[in-house]
């Protein structure tokens, strides 16, 4: 199996937390870039309010609020389940597929 780059990313977020336990904080760090590119479209809402366009600004402030949220979802799902994913991952595999892709790139 030949894991894509996408693949590669979450087998290595998982492969960090093989030993160490596995926090809210550690989770959400991974999404404080996406966070910030959410204030522009929020800043563009409330800037289509002032200018007078109510529906689009409150459409930019209800998307943005939402992929915020479905992203907290996301991270407080993780969270929860996480003990469960942790007993059933098998560690030497996502071990060798890491390596192996390490070899091929090198």
């Amino acid at each position: 199996m030949k894991p894509t780059k996408r693949q590669m990313m979450l087998l290595k977020f998982y492969a960090k937390y093989e030993t160490k336990p596995l926090t809210l904080f550690h989770i959400a760090r991974t999404f404080w870039i996406l966070w910030l590119l959410l204030l522009l479209p929020l800043a563009a809402g409330f800037w289509f309010i002032w200018a007078g366009w109510p529906g689009y600004g409150w459409l930019f402030i209800g998307v943005s609020i939402g992929a915020f949220l479905r992203d907290v979802n996301r991270i407080l799902s993780l969270s929860r389940t996480w003990a469960v994913i942790h007993e059933i991952i098998k560690w030497d595999r996502v071990r060798g597929l890491i390596q192996s892709h390490d070899k091929d790139a090198a």
